[in-house]
């Protein structure tokens, strides 16, 4: 345990400590996720200084006797009905400064906090078979889910399948799309949408339910706005109103993160999502010249602890 780290939470961030933040940030994923792009600092203000949806953020900032930035630790407290009992962590060391007691000094932190706020799990994420991963598991983290995340190169996809999907004729059914927030004739499908993807499989994670409604959706996608980051949204809709599926992608500093592409249980073998996935609305022109250049798969790790209410 090193003695001379020093664990400060942080009220109200400044763009000194969300530099500092970014700093541990980038070096953590440089060094846990090699070719993963890592946020920008204007993702990582952003994400300090706005507010996210249903829950409040709690933030802390190590240091080390010089000052220099060493590890972050952030806390989501969600505060939905169906989620009170629930957490969020969030925890990076730079790598030069782990095995040195500073995860744990921000682990500390963050579980007297859960107690604080009566949360009974805390979840975090993690790159399977990495270091953070272990450091969960030696401190009463299980793993609960595991997901699989691809990058792909748009630049380098061939568009005539895609495009043939998109054209082709889906007797039924027709694409919108839209940026930003949904329009108001299509807000409650969407939202039932969402509202139906809560049967997709959460493993032993004890995520609780939320449920969608309009007004969620437009909360949801006023938060990205605030963020500064582009929410692009496309889906089928069936002739009888319902939603069949739904496309989104966030681009954030220009640079595109998804797609997530999701299919109500009603509609699993429409080849909705195909077909959402293969158009072109007018926005997505512009996508492929700023795709993230690895089309490297990882595998995360979604873990819980019991921690917060012992």
């Amino acid at each position: 345990m090193s003695p001379s780290v020093h664990v400060t939470p942080l009220r109200h961030v400044s763009g000194t400590e969300a530099a500092a933040w970014h700093q541990v940030v980038v070096a953590s994923t440089a060094h846990d996720l090699p070719g993963v792009p890592p946020p920008a600092l204007r993702q990582v203000h952003a994400q300090l200084t706005k507010p996210a949806l249903a829950s409040h953020r709690l933030s802390w900032l190590a240091t080390g006797a010089d000052g220099v930035p060493v590890g972050v630790a952030g806390l989501r407290i969600f505060t939905s009905a169906g989620q009170e009992h629930l957490a969020e962590l969030e925890l990076h060391v730079a790598p030069a400064h782990r095995r040195l007691g500073t995860g744990s000094l921000l682990l500390t932190a963050v579980v007297a906090a859960c107690r604080t706020e009566n949360r009974r799990s805390l979840i975090a994420t993690a790159a399977a078979g990495g270091p953070g991963e272990s450091f969960g598991e030696r401190r009463g983290f299980r793993r609960v889910l595991t997901l699989d995340h691809l990058m792909l190169h748009l630049e380098e996809q061939d568009e005539a399948g895609p495009r043939r999907l998109a054209d082709a004729e889906h007797p039924g059914y027709r694409l919108v799309g839209w940026t930003g927030t949904v329009p108001d004739d299509l807000a409650d499908a969407f939202a039932a949408a969402k509202d139906a993807m809560n049967d997709m499989p959460v493993g032993d994670m004890d995520h609780g339910r939320v449920t969608w409604d309009a007004d969620r959706v437009r909360a949801m996608a006023q938060v990205i706005a605030d963020r500064g980051d582009t929410l692009l949204t496309i889906a089928a809709v069936h002739d009888d109103g319902t939603m069949a599926g739904y496309t989104e992608i966030l681009l954030p500093q220009k640079r595109p993160r998804g797609p997530s592409s999701t299919t109500p249980r009603s509609y699993p073998r429409t080849g909705a999502t195909d077909w959402g996935c293969g158009s072109r609305p007018p926005w997505s022109a512009g996508c492929a010249p700023n795709t993230p250049a690895s089309s490297r798969s990882r595998r995360t790790t979604p873990m819980t602890t019991p921690t917060c209410w012992r």
